[in-house]
């Protein structure tokens, strides 16, 4: 269990990431220095108070669902402002001899057995993205209307990412599922790549496991991407990463989330298209943790999520930073079908530190200690080596080779 100083110390982190600026180190901690009668703030707290403050407004947006207070989360009105640097990545030894493992054949075909209805080569040069949109830097107020504007109703009608240009969607026959367009995107950069969608049929009797996938942020290990992929009996995997559906030009940014800015989307996809572009070109750690649950369950949770992506194609919904996440939603698939019941904790709202809350819970298909399993759960050696393999999902899993 963490401390109640380590707690804190990762909500720091977490908000300081949120707010893009640096949290004087003292915020949320014990030694906060009292002011002497007659002396004016210091400007470390002066800086303290800022923060908390917008925190505030932060959480409250993030409570309300609405874009109130934009104006005051867009401009500093006066307040300290620090930019925190970029977080520069230096990749181990180890990832320099995955590096150079790495085939340079083409990537695999698609699977014999199904059919790819569309590709489409992309050359994305984002040179309308600007710098506010990772980080809270100056903005232009004059485009806050269009924002909220767009805050207002959700859409599947906009200017799309071509990455994310198509929705999937799953059709039931009885026992057996038609999953349409499963992406599976071809890289050679992670802004230069060739688009491919596929659809598969699965038996339902087939599900055997589920798999956690989680990618945790360069800059704040406490912060992550989080991805399920479902296990069939003759040897595939069926990704599902739930994601912000980005229009052109557009990124990332957590502040962006909590207002209403960015609509939600399911990208289900081959693992070779997931993963390899987080272990080959974000350059992200990836970790793949073996959840334990009977095929009843797999089944049921595989189920919801299919339902939630129909659900999806006809009735969008925004994202959001902390209520309708990757993380969130994944969640409440579990919950939904029957599964063990998951607590939404300050474990959920920062996703880096699901893995621990799902090993603590019992969730992971293991008998070893935190620390030991997340070793074995590190697949980025093994996504290097076996990138262009056909079997790629089953030599990733080496690590895993029983599971109870």
């Amino acid at each position: 269990m963490c401390s109640r100083r380590e707690r804190l110390a990762r909500l720091r982190v977490f908000v300081r990431s949120c707010l893009g600026q640096t949290m004087p180190p003292f915020v949320g901690s014990a030694s906060i220095v009292p002011r002497t009668s007659g002396q004016s703030p210091s400007k470390s707290t002066r800086s303290a108070v800022w923060s908390l403050s917008r925190t505030a407004v932060l959480l409250c947006c993030a409570l309300t669902g609405s874009a109130i207070g934009c104006a005051t989360l867009m401009e500093p009105l006066g307040g300290p402002r620090t930019v925190r640097p970029t977080a520069l990545h230096v990749p181990s030894p180890l990832d320099a001899d995955d590096l150079s493992a790495e085939s340079s054949a083409d990537a695999a075909s698609l699977p014999t057995n199904e059919t790819a209805p569309s590709s489409q080569t992309v050359d994305v040069v984002d040179s309308t993205a600007k710098e506010g949109d990772l980080k809270l830097g100056k903005r232009d107020l004059s485009q806050a209307p269009n924002n909220l504007w767009k805050a207002l109703k959700p859409s599947n009608d906009r200017d799309w990412s071509p990455d994310q240009a198509v929705l999937p969607w799953a059709e039931f026959h009885g026992n057996e599922v038609t999953v349409h367009n499963i992406r599976f995107c071809k890289y050679r950069t992670a802004e230069d790549y060739t688009v491919d969608y596929y659809d598969a049929t699965y038996n339902l009797d087939d599900l055997e496991t589920i798999d956690l996938i989680a990618m945790p942020f360069l800059a704040s290990p406490t912060l992550a991407h989080m991805m399920m992929s479902f296990g069939f009996r003759d040897g595939r995997y069926l990704g599902v990463s739930v994601e912000i559906r980005k229009e052109k030009g557009e990124s990332y940014a957590p502040l962006k989330g909590v207002m209403r800015q960015f609509e939600l989307m399911y990208v289900v996809g081959d693992e070779r298209d997931l993963i390899r572009l987080c272990t080959d070109h974000y350059l992200n750690g990836v970790y793949l943790y073996p959840v334990l649950a009977s095929k009843e369950e797999v089944r049921a949770v595989f189920v919801d999520t299919m339902q939630r992506v129909n659900k999806l194609r006809s009735r969008p919904e925004f994202y959001n930073t902390f209520t309708n996440n990757c993380t969130t939603n994944i969640v409440r698939h579990f919950n939904r079908a029957g599964y063990r019941k998951i607590p939404y904790t300050y474990e959920v709202l920062l996703p880096g530190l699901f893995p621990e809350l799902a090993h603590r819970l019992g969730m992971i298909d293991t008998d070893l200690s935190f620390p030991q399993t997340k070793l074995n759960a590190r697949i980025n050696r093994l996504a290097y080596l076996y990138g262009d393999d056909p079997d790629f999902s089953r030599k990733i899993r080496m690590n895993w080779p029983c599971r109870r």
